[in-house]
């Protein structure tokens, strides 16, 4: 009896193994630079990413967005335009991006 169970019990294992390998199989069209699909497959950059405490921000051009790391959305933190309102209030000029900004420590 236990022979069986054990040999049941493999015959699971051994078939889970095989639908695991099941992947899709790139065509050329996929693989070649150039191709229809190609530059839909490569991997994609986020940059301005940085960590204030425990909160990941994403400092753009024109808005300080914060991303929840647990579903990836997005809340805006500030825009440029309510920056810029802000230092022509003390007239301290004004700023053209945040892409060289950071944050304190938190």
């Amino acid at each position: 009896m236990r022979k069986l169970i054990n040999l049941i019990a493999l015959l699971i294992m051994a078939s889970s193994v095989t639908w695991a390998q099941d992947k899709k199989s790139f065509t050329l069209e996929d693989l070649m630079p150039g191709g229809n699909n190609y530059y839909n497959l490569l991997p994609q950059n986020l940059y301005g990413l940085q960590w204030w405490g425990d909160v990941c921000i994403n400092a753009d051009i024109e808005e300080v967005k914060t991303i929840q790391p647990a579903n990836g959305k997005e809340n805006v933190l500030i825009t440029l335009q309510e920056v810029n309102e802000l230092l022509a209030n003390k007239e301290l000029g004004k700023i053209n991006h945040f892409r060289n900004a950071s944050f304190p420590y938190a």
